[in-house]
C-alpha cells in the first residue's frame, strides 16, 4: 500500500516487493519504483493499514498492489492487480501549527483550525521548515498525538510537563513522530512523558536540555531510535523494552555523569559519552552495545567505566561492534586518562574492535588487585592512531609507583595497528622500578595477525598464543619479555628486540619466524630460542652485553647479515649456527670485545661456516683457495700435515719429484 499527496503513476512495476520498506508515519516509507511520491504505508496480508501524520483537509491518494513474492524466470515479480483512490483527510482533533499570531503555544489562533476546545484527544503537527519556536506550554498538558513532520521545533515554557496519551482513534501507532530531517527540543524547563502504550518513533532528532526529562518508563510503553537523540537533562527508562536503539540510532550522553537509560542496543546502533568533565563515574552503564563511543574534550577528571558495576553479576559493559576513544580532554595526567577498569566493579572489558584517535586509555590506573588481572578483550581489530589529539597513548598499566600490583592484559585477536598521524601513537606500561604488576599484550588469534607499532614505552611483554598461521611484525618492537605458548611470531624486515627473556609457557610449543632482512636484539637472559621451520634465518643477530641465549633450533645468518656479541654475552649454539655464503657476501662473528687479548664474549658449541666458491671457467675463478686449517684445543693438525701431507718440498722449482 503506497500513500501520495499528488496522483500516484502505476505502470508496470517489477522489483521484488520485500524490498519495499513500510511505515506508517506518511512521507518515510521505500519509494514506490515508479512514482517516488508515493511511499510505502504497509507490506504484507492483512486486511487494513494505518496512516499517521496526515494533514487536515489535504487530500491524499492511495495505491493497493497484489504482488507475487516469488520471482519470474527473469528475476522480475509481477504484480496482478492494483487499485487506486483517493480521499479528503479530515479530523476534529488535528491542530497544525501555523504561528499567525505569536510564538505562545496556548493561543488557538497559532493553530489550523483553531485548537479550541482543548482535549486530550488532541493531535498536534509542526510541519514548517526551519527554527520554530512555542512558548508559555502549560505546566500540564495531555494530548494524544504530537507528530514533528518538518523544522526545527523549541518548545519553552515556565515549567511544564507535556504528556502524550495515547487516546486518539488510533491506538498503539507511532504517538510521537519526529520525521528525518527535523527536531524536537525541550527547552527552558519543558518536560515530555509518554503515556502508557504510547509509542515514539525519533527518525530525526531530539534535544533533552538540562533540567528537563524525558520519560519513557510507562507501562507499554516503547521509544524507537533511529535518529538521534541528545540528553542534557533526563532520558527515563527503567527497561529494555522501553528504549530501542536501531540501526544508525545515536544516543548521545551530554551529562557529566549521570544515568545512561536501560535500553536495547540493535546493530549499528551506538552510544555516545560526550559530557564527562569533572565527574569519575556514571551509572546504569552496564549494557550490551553495538557501538559504544567516548568523546569528552572537557574532561578535566581520570573517568573509571567499570565503577558502579557489580564485580560479581554485573550487568556488564559490552561492545560487540565497535569501542571508539575519540578524546579524553587536556594534555595533563592523570585528569586525562579514562579507566576502563575498576576494582570494586567491572575487571575485565571485551569488546568486537577498538579505535582510538586521541586522549590516553588506561586498562588499569593506580590500582592494587594483588596480582589479579585486569584486562580488554579485542575480538578484531586493535587501531590507535593521533589524528584528533597528539597526546595518544593506550596504557596496559598505569600505576605510579609503590607497591601496586595488578597484571594488566591487552588480548587481541585481530590486527594491531598504531601508527602516527600528527605526532606519536604510544603502547605504555607506566610503573614505578619496584613495583611488581606486569603489563602483557597478548596476540591470541585464530587466524593471520599483523601488528605494527608507533612507540612502545615501558616493559610490555609479548604473549603469542596464537592457533593460526602466525602473527607478523610491521615493524621495529620492543617487549620486554617474549612468551610464546603457541603459534609463530614472524619478524619479517623488521627489528624485534627483546629486553628480558624467552620462555614457553603451556602448551609451549611457539616459535620465532626470521628471514635474510630480520634482525633479533637480545638484552638480558633470554633462554632457548626455537625458530619455525623454513624460518630459521636472520641479517643481524645481536646480543647486548651481560646477555645469554642458547639456539634450541638451527639458525643461520645470512649472508649480508652477522652475529654480534657485547661484554659478558654468552651464546650457546648446540651446533646450531650457521654462517651462511653466497655470491652477495658471508656471513661473520662481529669483532668480540676483549682487555687485555682475552675475549670478554662467548660462544659454546660449534658454528658451522660455510663460504660460498664460484664455479666457473673464467681465469679468476680456477685458482687454490685456502679456507683453513681443521682447529681444536690440542693436538690441531698443521697445514704442512693437513694441506702437505707431512712432507716437504725442498726444490720449489721442481716439486713433482717429491
Amino acid at each position: 500500500v503506497f500513500v501520495s499527496s499528488n496522483p500516484i503513476a502505476t505502470g508496470t512495476p517489477t522489483t521484488d516487493p520485500a524490498g519495499y520498506t513500510a511505515s506508517t508515519a506518511f512521507g518515510t516509507g521505500t519509494a514506490f519504483q515508479i512514482d517516488g511520491n508515493a511511499r510505502c504505508v504497509y507490506n504484507g496480508d492483512g486486511s487494513s493499514a494505518t496512516v499517521t501524520g496526515l494533514i487536515s483537509g489535504n487530500t491524499y491518494y492511495v495505491l493497493i498492489l497484489t504482488a507475487m513474492s516469488a520471482p519470474n524466470s527473469d528475476a522480475t515479480h509481477a504484480y496482478s492487480a492494483y487499485t487506486v483512490t483517493n480521499t479528503t483527510y479530515n479530523s476534529s482533533n488535528e491542530y497544525i501549527w501555523n504561528g499567525l499570531i505569536n510564538t505562545d503555544f496556548q493561543e488557538p489562533g497559532n493553530w489550523t483550525p483553531s485548537r479550541t476546545p482543548v482535549t486530550t484527544a488532541d493531535v498536534l503537527i509542526y510541519n514548517t521548515p526551519g527554527a520554530v519556536t512555542s512558548t508559555n506550554v502549560p505546566a500540564t498538558q495531555q494530548i494524544a498525538k504530537l507528530a514533528i513532520n518538518a523544522g526545527n521545533v523549541t518548545l519553552q515554557s515556565g515549567g511544564a510537563v507535556l504528556t502524550i496519551t495515547n487516546t486518539d482513534v488510533a491506538p498503539n501507532i507511532n504517538d510521537l513522530i519526529v520525521a528525518a530531517g527535523a527536531s524536537l527540543t525541550l527547552g527552558s524547563t519543558v518536560s515530555l512523558t509518554l503515556g502508557n502504550n504510547s509509542i515514539a518513533y525519533v527518525a530525526g532528532t531530539v534535544d533533552v536540555n538540562s533540567g528537563n526529562i524525558y520519560n519513557t518508563n510507562g507501562s507499554g510503553v516503547t521509544t524507537i531510535l533511529a535518529g538521534t537523540l541528545n540528553n542534557y537533562g533526563t532520558v527515563t527508562s527503567a527497561t529494555a523494552a522501553k528504549f530501542v536503539v536501531n540501526n544508525g540510532g545515536v544516543y548521545n550522553h551530554g551529562l557529566n555523569g549521570g544515568t545512561v537509560p536501560t535500553g536495547t542496543w540493535n546493530f549499528n546502533s551506538t552510544c555516545m559519552i560526550t559530557g564527562a568533565t569533572s565527574a569519575q563515574n556514571m551509572n546504569g552503564h552496564g549494557q550490551t552495545y553495538s557501538k559504544f563511543v567516548w568523546d569528552c574534550p572537557l574532561q578535566n577528571h581520570f573517568f573509571v567505566l567499570g565503577e558502579n558495576i557489580n564485580k560479581s553479576s554485573g550487568p556488564y559493559v559490552v561492545v560487540t561492534d565497535s569501542l571508539i576513544v575519540r578524546r579524553t580532554g587536556g594534555t595533563s595526567e592523570p585528569n586525562n586518562i579514562l579507566q576502563l577498569t575498576s576494582s570494586g566493579g567491572q575487571n575485565s572489558f571485551t569488546c568486537g574492535n577498538y579505535f582510538q584517535y586521541g586522549g590516553i586509555v588506561a586498562v588499569t590506573y593506580n590500582t592494587d588487585g594483588g596480582g589479579l588481572e585486569r584486562s580488554l578483550t579485542v575480538n578484531n581489530t586493535f587501531y590507535v592512531t593521533d589524528s584528533i589529539t597528539t597526546t595518544t597513548k593506550f596504557q596496559i598499566i598505569n600505576n605510579p609507583g609503590g607497591s601496586n600490583n595488578i597484571n594488566g592484559r591487552l588480548y587481541v585477536k585481530g590486527n594491531v595497528e598504531m601508527h602516527p598521524t600528527l605526532s606519536t601513537t604510544t603502547l605504555e606500561a607506566l610503573k614505578g622500578t619496584t613495583n611488581p604488576s606486569v603489563a602483557e599484550l597478548w596476540f591470541s588469534g585464530n587466524t593471520a595477525q599483523y601488528a605494527r607499532f608507533s612507540s612502545i614505552a615501558g616493559n610490555v611483554d609479548f604473549v603469542t598464543n596464537h592457533s593460526g598461521t602466525g602473527v607478523t611484525l610491521g615493524t621495529d618492537a620492543t617487549s620486554n619479555k617474549f612468551k610464546l605458548m603457541r603459534g609463530t611470531f614472524f619478524i619479517a624486515s623488521n627489528t624485534l628486540t627483546i629486553k628480558d627473556s624467552v620462555t614457553y609457557p603451556s602448551p609451549g610449543s611457539g616459535t620465532i619466524g626470521g628471514s635474510a632482512t630480520s634482525n633479533l636484539t637480545l638484552n638480558g637472559i633470554a633462554g632457548s630460542l626455537s625458530f619455525y621451520n623454513g624460518y630459521r634465518t636472520l641479517n643481524n643477530f645481536t646480543q647486548t652485553a651481560g646477555s645469554t641465549a642458547s639456539l634450541g633450533t638451527e639458525l643461520a645468518i645470512a649472508p649480508t647479515g652477522r652475529d654480534s656479541l657485547g661484554i659478558g654475552a654468552v651464546l650457546t649454539s648446540n651446533d646450531n649456527l650457521i654462517l651462511r655464503s653466497d655470491n652477495s657476501g658471508t656471513a661473520r662473528i662481529a669483532q668480540i670485545p676483549t682487555s687485555s687479548g682475552v675475549a670478554l664474549a662467548t660462544i659454546n658449541d660449534k658454528v658451522t661456516v660455510e663460504r660460498y666458491l664460484p664455479m666457473s671457467f673464467s681465469a679468476d675463478a680456477r685458482r687454490w683457495r685456502l679456507l683453513t686449517a681443521p682447529f681444536k684445543v690440542t693436538n690441531s693438525p698443521t697445514i704442512q700435515a693437513a694441506w702437505q701431507e707431512g712432507t716437504f718440498c725442498p726444490d720449489r722449482f721442481n716439486p713433482f719429484a717429491y
